[in-house]
C-alpha cells in the first residue's frame, strides 16, 4: 500500500482531530525530502527520517476507529524493522503535548527511554500509564 500526500493528510487530520495535524503541503514537501521513509499499514502510516546511525519518528497515525486494536504496535514494529535494516542504532520520538486538551494539570508526562542491544526508543508518556505500559513491555520481552 502506498498513500499519496492528500491521503496521508486526510488520515492524519482524522487521527489528530484534537490538534497537531499536518497540512497537505506538509506531506507534499515531506514526500520530496531525502532520508524520509514512509511505513505504510492498512489503517495508518508512520514517517521516519533516517540519518544513520540515528532516526526520528516524525509522526505515526492510525485511523481513529482502528485505534486500540494493536495496529499502532504492528506499525511501530514495522518502523523498528525498517530502522534496523538501515543500521539505525537510536530512534527518537518527540511528542507534542497540548496542555489545553487535558482535563487536569495533574495529567503529567514523563520522558522514557527503552533500549536494548539493538535499538533505543525515547518517548514521552502519561505518568498514569507508565506502570501498565512497562509491565506489558517486560512481559513481551521475556
Amino acid at each position: 500500500m502506498s498513500r499519496d500526500a492528500a491521503q496521508m493528510a486526510a488520515l492524519h487530520a482524522r487521527a489528530f482531530a484534537q490538534g497537531g495535524a499536518w497540512s497537505l503541503s506538509d506531506f507534499q514537501d515531506l514526500l520530496e525530502t531525502r532520508n524520509m521513509v514512509i511505513c505504510d499499514h492498512p489503517y495508518g502510516f508512520a514517517v521516519l527520517r533516517i540519518v544513520a546511525p540515528e532516526a526520528e519518528i516524525l509522526t505515526i497515525a492510525i485511523a481513529p476507529e482502528m485505534q486500540g486494536k494493536g495496529h499502532g504496535r504492528a506499525l511501530l514494529d514495522a518502523v523498528l524493522a525498517q530502522a534496523r535494516s538501515a543500521r539505525v542504532e537510536d530512534i527518537f520520538l518527540e511528542v507534542f503535548c497540548n496542555p489545553n486538551i487535558y482535563p487536569s494539570p495533574f495529567a503529567a508526562k514523563v520522558l522514557i527511554t527503552l533500549r536494548d542491544d539493538r535499538i533505543r526508543v525515547t518517548a514521552e508518556a502519561e505518568l498514569t500509564r507508565i506502570v501498565e505500559d512497562i509491565n506489558q513491555y517486560l512481559e513481551q520481552a521475556a
